[in-house]
């Protein structure tokens, strides 16, 4: 990753968690200013009983709030012209979650480090997006106008668009949709920023410090293979070793749990500070050169970092007092941005949440599947998430959505057992097809709730596993008929599927179907599925 591509990514990631917050209430708002609004709503189509999804420290997040949160992210991936299948909508509500947490966290962090908004700050944030969205409508109902974009044209422009609609009427419904305490919370976030960026040096001798690079080698010891004090013992020992006159090369290519392992630690070239993480970077700040730390703890375990070499970069027009400005404000801004993610990361590891919504919970635990690469702790994990799961399919009240999503989760974790299951021994054969046959009673209980080409796709496959062609061709001719405007990659897993029993003769008519869906759609396909080409 280049240094500029990893100084936009983290503004980017700050300008996505400050601005999140307005993605509740301004989602939509064009719709229905102009007669439209959401065609869904979670509570109709199902959901968990529970009254409050989650709660952070001692506030909860109610699940009117976490349903049109994900309302309006549906709406906008649907406005786009995506189709979303049941495992999107999953992911949405999980990513929706995650966000919301999220935002609590960082209000009460906000609270915590001092910052305070007014309610003029309010009203002031409040004018700023009518204006942005009354703009916005500005654009859209008056882009094919040639004259001048005015109040006076946009109220004529309305009256014909439906009668008693002017531009007052939408900033006052645009004004009440806007809900005060997400922009309370808005400028709360944006308050951490502008406190960190108070407090920052930003002096010369501060912007010259920012160009200094390091060189540095290193010897991780993993605390997810050994106990926390086992690997901080080991980290220790080989401390000693090393500052007793060990090779440190020859002890990292021996004793190292990361990639770097291989190359006797080393980290190749010169790394600017902020490229590196925060504790390693501190850590050798502090090194002469040649000389070792004590171990560190990060999240990868406890890391020995070596400085090989230091270097300050700066460059040759430095000291020009325009570039300078501009240097200045690079610096502040990347500064800003990588203090802001680590008081949010601080925050987060202190934070107390908890899941209340049985679905939502069993999913949080589903993702804890690969915290390991041990295949045994993997099947574990998952068997642990299943019973999640079935506990989670007797709290919601047979509510369809949640039992849909609940039956389609367990489906792919069966699945997965089944294809993971070695099935050498009779007893392990015995363990796979049992793994299989659940997997199947999951598919088909999920698709009793909803309609889902991963699931006719999953079913598919099971039943060419099983020889059952019939079966199979009839599911993969149902999700042909409903994918046209489906991802290409889901007419890619059809083709793959038939084409896999193609001998049978009974899968022909997809087959067909799908090699003039490529052929239609051939720029589309292309485009979206590298490796796999159509011919022109």
């Amino acid at each position: 990753m280049s240094i500029n591509s990893m100084r936009k990514g983290m503004q980017g990631w700050f300008r996505y968690v400050v601005y999140l917050l307005a993605i509740v209430f301004a989602a939509g708002i064009i719709a229905m200013a102009l007669g439209g609004g959401f065609s869904r709503s979670r509570d109709e189509a199902g959901g968990s009983a529970v009254k409050d999804v989650a709660v952070v420290g001692k506030e909860k997040i109610s699940r009117d709030v976490f349903n049109r949160a994900v309302d309006n992210q549906i709406n906008q991936y649907e406005a786009m012209g995506r189709a979303l299948d049941i495992f999107d909508r999953i992911q949405i509500s999980n990513s929706v979650l995650d966000n919301l947490i999220n935002q609590r966290i960082m209000v009460q962090a906000a609270k915590a480090d001092g910052v305070r908004v007014s309610k003029r700050d309010i009203n002031s944030k409040v004018d700023e997006i009518i204006k942005e969205q009354v703009d916005s409508i500005r654009e859209s109902v008056l882009s094919k106008s040639k004259e001048p974009k005015t109040d006076e044209a946009l109220n004529k422009a309305l009256a014909k668009r439906q009668k008693g609609l002017t531009l007052a009427k939408i900033k006052d419904d645009i004004k009440k949709s806007i809900d005060v305490n997400a922009v309370r919370d808005q400028l709360m976030i944006e308050g951490i920023q502008k406190n960190i960026e108070n407090k920052m040096d930003k002096s010369d001798k501060a912007l010259a410090a920012s160009y200094d690079e390091l060189k540095i080698a290193q010897i991780t010891v993993d605390n997810t293979k050994l106990k926390d004090d086992e690997a901080l013992a080991k980290a220790n020992d080989l401390v000693k070793k090393i500052r007793d006159g060990g090779d440190f090369a020859e002890i990292a290519s021996e004793s190292s749990d990361d990639l770097y392992a291989a190359s006797g630690g080393n980290r190749g070239s010169f790394m600017p500070k902020y490229y590196l993480q925060k504790e390693l970077a501190d850590a050798a700040s502090t090194l002469k050169k040649g000389e070792i730390s004590d171990p560190v703890k990060t999240d990868n375990g406890y890391v020995i970092v070596k400085l090989l070499d230091t270097k300050t970069n700066l460059p040759e027009d430095f000291n020009d007092s325009k570039k300078k400005k501009e240097y200045l404000d690079n610096y502040v801004e990347r500064e800003t941005n990588i203090q802001f993610n680590n008081f949010f990361e601080n925050a987060k590891k202190n934070a107390k949440v908890e899941i209340l919504d049985p679905e939502m919970k069993a999913h949080k635990e589903a993702m804890d599947i690969y915290n390991t690469s041990d295949p045994n702790e993997i099947k574990l994990n998952a068997l642990k998430a299943i019973k999640g799961y079935e506990s989670a399919l007797s709290k919601v009240n047979g509510e369809t959505t949640a039992t849909g999503n609940i039956y389609a989760q367990m489906a792919i974790l069966y699945d997965m057992l089944a294809n993971s299951a070695i099935g050498v021994t009779d007893e392990e054969k015995k363990e796979a097809a049992d793994y299989k046959a659940k997997a199947k009673e999951m598919v088909v209980n999920a698709l009793n709730y909803t309609e889902s080409n991963q699931l006719r796709l999953m079913l598919a496959k099971i039943y060419i596993d099983d020889k059952k062609y019939d079966e199979a061709a009839e599911s993969l001719q149902i999700v042909s008929d409903n994918a046209y405007n489906a991802p290409p990659e889901i007419h890619a897993q059809i083709l793959a599927f038939a084409e896999q029993a193609k001998d049978t003769n009974k899968f022909d008519e997809v087959i067909a179907a799908e090699k003039k869906w490529m052929e239609d759609n051939k720029d589309r396909f292309n485009t979206q599925q590298p490796g796999i080409r159509v011919s022109p």
